[in-house]
């Protein structure tokens, strides 16, 4: 298995995009465009020797954003060396025939609980006294108008 996960898990998970970005791994992702959006004064320069002088620790790119996927609530950068993207994206296929299991029983249970709720709703609506409304298209003008008759 390769250390890039494909363009697939990266349409799936891809979640945002920002100018600067640390990885899970501890890289530091950045756009090197100046008009890619607010810098504060000094920060691109500061990122651009330090890609220089790290360049395995910050990774520039020419795009205006960095693509970012997040899993447990940590930042995984697009094109990450890391190879943290392609590890999940490998426990997803080795247990892919267990995860469709799990979802399709997760499916099962949401709908079960959605028929309750609308059950649940039917039965409120039809405790409801109804009355029932008749116009009288006689009386349905302006003031002033003349009746419709």
């Amino acid at each position: 298995m390769s250390d890039k996960a494909s363009e697939m898990f990266w349409d799936s998970f891809t979640i945002a995009g920002s100018i600067c970005i640390e990885c899970a791994c501890g890289r530091t992702h950045f756009s090197r465009q100046e008009d890619a959006g607010t810098w504060e004064e000094g920060e691109l320069e500061g990122l651009l020797q330090k890609e220089q002088e790290k360049p395995d620790r910050y990774i520039g790119t020419d795009d205006d954003s960095v693509a970012t996927a997040s899993i447990q609530g940590v930042p995984i950068c697009y094109g990450c060396p890391c190879g943290t993207a392609a590890k999940y994206e490998r426990f997803i296929i080795d247990n892919e025939s267990e995860i469709i299991e799990y979802l399709k029983a997760k499916s099962e249970a949401k709908r079960k609980e959605a028929d309750a709720t609308a059950s649940h709703l039917a039965s409120l609506v039809g405790s409801l006294p109804h009355r029932r409304t008749v116009l009288d298209a006689t009386k349905m003008c302006r003031p002033g108008d003349e009746p419709l008759a």
